[in-house]
């Protein structure tokens, strides 16, 4: 949406509106509605439909650091080696061991 047109029309509406000069290009606007969408836990890939990218790698890259902390993967790694070491002690362990 690059038409000068609607260009013209965003201007106004941001005037109107009294968002910032600074901050009132179209772009901004586009960043706001992403990032409202992804902190209000919309699917990524729903986010990335919307803003038409290309691919939800574009979409990540550009706001992962918007994604609600909680929603953030953390601790695989370790969850996944503490899961591994628990078959394994489990596997080592058998019954007469304990006599």
């Amino acid at each position: 949406m690059v038409d000068s047109a609607v260009g013209r029309g965003h201007a106004e509406v941001v005037a109107q509106a009294g968002w910032p000069k600074k901050h009132g290009g179209f772009h901004a606007l586009r960043h706001f509605f992403a990032t409202t969408l992804i902190t209000n836990h919309v699917e990524p890939q729903e986010v990335q439909r919307l803003l038409r990218h290309r691919t939800l790698r574009i979409t990540l890259e550009t706001y992962v650091h918007w994604l609600p902390k909680r929603d953030r993967p953390s601790g695989v790694v370790g969850s996944v080696l503490s899961s591994a070491a628990e078959r394994a002690n489990k596997a080592t362990i058998r019954p007469q061991d304990h006599d």
